[in-house]
């Protein structure tokens, strides 16, 4: 397996290769991830992060990262819960947690948070529970 950054110039190559996944992601969060939305992160400098499964030829997993400034002026990288395939959870995103943690700690990240699901904190046992978002139909 493969852990790759895809360059912003190279996202529309790579696009159909996730747009399974994508769809999977929709699906999941019941529209509130949608093709559109990942698109407009992407455009507005968000990285494309994927798995892929040389032995199938295909992308296994994917996420998107982001880096912000503290009110210290330090780099805080951050990590958006992405999907992937059924039950291959494990396989790809330990290896997709570390080459982007090395990613931010190269870039000067003091540190690095995770937005998704509670579930997944079982894959960053070097995390914290810190807070909750509360949502709300208006």
């Amino acid at each position: 397996m493969q852990i790759a950054e895809v360059p912003q110039e190279q996202v529309p190559a790579v696009w159909p290769h996730i747009e399974g996944l994508v769809d999977m992601l929709e699906a999941k969060t019941h529209g509130e991830h949608t093709h559109i939305s990942l698109a407009k992160e992407l455009s507005n400098g968000h990285r494309l992060w994927i798995a892929y499964d040389e032995d199938r030829d295909r992308a296994i997993g994917f996420t998107t990262t982001f880096m912000v400034q503290d009110g210290s002026d330090r780099m805080i990288g951050i990590m958006l819960a992405g999907v992937g395939e059924t039950g291959k959870g494990s396989e790809w995103v330990q290896p997709m947690r570390d080459t982007i943690k090395d990613y931010f700690r190269e870039q000067g990240c003091y540190k690095y948070s995770f937005i998704g699901p509670r579930a997944w904190g079982k894959f960053f046992p070097d995390m914290k529970f810190k807070r909750a978002v509360f949502e709300g139909d208006l």
